[in-house]
């Protein structure tokens, strides 16, 4: 019975190295689209022997000067080159095109982000000033739902978290801010939170009806007055 013998194979190389093995009928176009990817000459040759059975150049993809363009070709070959070169031109174009838009487009959604990120800080301090308007109301009150008379005496007691606020908060950052020895300016509260520059920390830290930051929880509040004409915030346990 006779052996069936394997197609034989050829090896494909350039100046940087060995590309591929192919067979030997493929040899000569995948050298070519080879070299015209790689825009260096590729050899082909026997893998075993190192015999070298062809060299296939790059296609030089430049428009060529007029002259050469003419020279010994007719009118429809060369205004074939002519067009091949400009729809060449144009997918180039196209692909640019196409990778500056997905730049825009990521530029674009990262600036969204931002804004809407901006907007949700800023929603923040209102929203917490309503609450605490809402509280003072309440404070007012008695459990019936009446106002306190002028003695106070129906006024809602205000009940403080003698275990201080809750770890890792932004009401326990403000309060370790504000305990340092020389307090804290509105600077640095507003640095710290990024809530709108209008909020009133004085009434927020500590206010008559006892709802401020310090006030649940268990601070005193001292305003050291500055030379410089600012305020600093200072609270310590009671």
């Amino acid at each position: 019975m006779r052996k069936q013998q394997s197609a034989p194979v050829l090896k494909l190389s350039n100046s940087a190295g060995d590309l591929d093995l192919v067979g030997a009928k493929e040899a000569k176009r995948a050298a070519k689209l080879a070299a015209n990817e790689t825009g260096k000459p590729v050899t082909v040759s026997n893998p075993t022997t190192g015999k070298v059975v062809a060299t296939e150049q790059p296609d030089d993809l430049s428009i060529p000067p007029a002259l050469d363009r003419i020279k010994g070709r007719t009118k429809e070959q060369v205004d074939a080159e002519r067009i091949e070169l400009i729809e060449r031109d144009k997918r180039r174009d196209q692909a640019q095109r196409r990778l500056l838009s997905k730049t825009q487009t990521k530029q674009e959604t990262k600036m969204q982000t931002q804004v809407q990120t901006e907007k949700t800080s800023r929603k923040q301090p209102v929203a917490k000033a309503k609450a605490v308007k809402k509280t003072a109301a309440k404070a007012k009150s008695n459990g019936n739902g009446k106002k306190a008379n002028g003695n106070g005496k129906a006024a809602h007691k205000v009940v403080h978290r003698d275990g201080g606020p809750e770890k890792g908060s932004l009401i326990e950052k403000i309060l370790k801010l504000c305990e340092r020895a020389q307090g804290a300016t509105r600077k640095e509260l507003f640095d710290l939170t990024d809530w709108t520059r209008n909020y009133a920390w004085k009434w927020g830290l500590s206010n008559k009806h006892g709802t401020g930051f310090a006030d649940r929880h268990g601070y005193k509040l001292t305003v050291i007055e500055r030379k410089d004409g600012s305020s600093a915030y200072k609270v310590a346990k009671k």
